[in-house]
């Protein structure tokens, strides 16, 4: 007589013998629960089977930033989030370096020689230009999350966000400052000022780093598809809409061929105006990660580097004097607060964001930062590009089906 233990061992083994491996679609589904109560069954504990088996992932490109992405997924195996890791990168000798570091068993040299029944999603951090070929060939195959900004051009994105689509796949766009703590604090912050009838009249951003001009570097093309995307897409979630129109200005050295500095003014439906600077026209040592959001009484001032959010209330009093110390003193009384959040490694924001790209691949839910939240955010920086090669304010139109 089987024990209840033994009955379902012998269901799951006898399952996973006749269904496709775990993780995958079931494609027999119809056949299965047609058939008797015993077949239901096998179906059933399958089903529950397949969801709690750990995932599979591929990486494609360990570069400087897919090292990061390795070693966050290294340690999502060890803590069992995902079963198994894979390493593809065209320079073997890296790949192999990295896949001793963190234990990792499976390497490849190409895409094409993935065997890609093994893995249940794949995580891309290849240069930019290859993002649309790269995600391209892995779609058909399974879930895929590609680092920002999802594509080089518009066509190439809403090509990818349509065959996500299609195959029922998860699209997921690496807008990691979405993840950062800070941001979530501050979309607290505004919900209460919200309730207070605050509104978000202004926005101001400055996204400062080093370019890559030593050596000179263009696979992930200039500075707008590098840093001011990051700060649209925020600017659109803090909003929670789309601009209509953007006026912007570049610059360009003469041993680059893609801008280095961005100026982009983009206006909201609203009449919030978003004013968005990113340049790397700095030294190796100079970063600045800030932005400012200003209501009719308050300036909330985010310092991504510093993990920081001050809210200022501006003056507590004026009165008019003629005495200048009493004015400055006026001025100079404000309500202040100032909070710095904690920053370790259970909330490193690649860390959320990866977790968060499984839970959808499990779930088939939406990602945060879906394809379409891609799509979005580079159509913004594309148009900017575009105001500025014209010289003259152009509109955003937002008729696509999928928005």
């Amino acid at each position: 007589m089987f024990t209840v233990g033994a009955l379902r061992y012998s269901l799951s083994s006898l399952a996973t013998k006749l269904l496709p491996d775990p993780g995958k679609p079931v494609k027999s589904t119809n056949f299965i629960v047609s058939h008797s109560r015993g077949c239901s069954l096998i179906y059933t504990c399958y089903q529950t089977y397949s969801r709690t088996v750990g995932m599979r992932i591929c990486c494609i490109g360990v570069g400087r930033w897919g090292r990061n992405i390795i070693r966050v997924l290294a340690r999502l195996r060890d803590q069992g989030d995902i079963e198994d890791l894979a390493i593809c990168d065209i320079d073997i000798s890296r790949a192999k370096e990295l896949a001793k570091r963190y234990l990792v068993n499976e390497v490849y040299g190409s895409i094409d020689e993935i065997r890609h029944s093994k893995y249940d999603a794949y995580v891309v951090a290849v240069p930019t230009k290859y993002h649309y070929v790269v995600v391209k060939k892995l779609l058909p195959h399974s879930h895929v999350f590609v680092e920002k900004p999802i594509a080089t051009t518009i066509e190439e994105a809403r090509e990818l966000v349509l065959e996500a689509k299609k195959l029922g796949r998860v699209l997921m766009v690496g807008h990691i400052v979405r993840f950062e703590p800070v941001v979530s604090h501050l979309l607290n912050i505004l919900s209460r000022l919200r309730s207070e009838g605050e509104e978000v009249v202004n926005i101001y951003s400055v996204r400062i780093g080093p370019g890559p001009f030593n050596p000179v570097y263009t696979l992930n093309l200039g500075v707008a598809h590098d840093l001011l995307v990051h700060d649209i897409d925020i600017c659109n979630y803090v909003l929670n809409e789309l601009p209509r129109e953007v006026v912007a200005k570049t610059r360009y050295v003469s041993n680059f061929p893609y801008e280095v500095d961005i100026i982009a003014n983009y206006t909201y439906p609203s009449g919030t105006v978003a004013q968005l600077r990113a340049s790397w026209l700095c030294s190796q040592t100079m970063k600045r990660r800030l932005m400012e959001i200003q209501t009719m009484n308050y300036v909330i001032t985010v310092d991504y580097m510093l993990q920081r959010v001050v809210k200022e209330k501006g003056i507590a009093s004026y009165t008019s004097n003629s005495d200048y110390t009493s004015l400055v003193l006026t001025y100079q009384s404000k309500e202040i607060s100032e909070e710095r959040l904690l920053l370790g490694s259970h909330n490193e924001p690649l860390l959320v964001e990866l977790k968060h790209f499984i839970e959808c691949v499990k779930s088939g839910k939406e990602p945060l930062t879906s394809g379409v939240v891609g799509y979005i955010a580079l159509k913004c920086i594309v148009y900017a590009l575009k105001s500025a090669e014209k010289g003259m304010r152009v509109e955003i139109p937002w008729n696509e089906d999928f928005i």
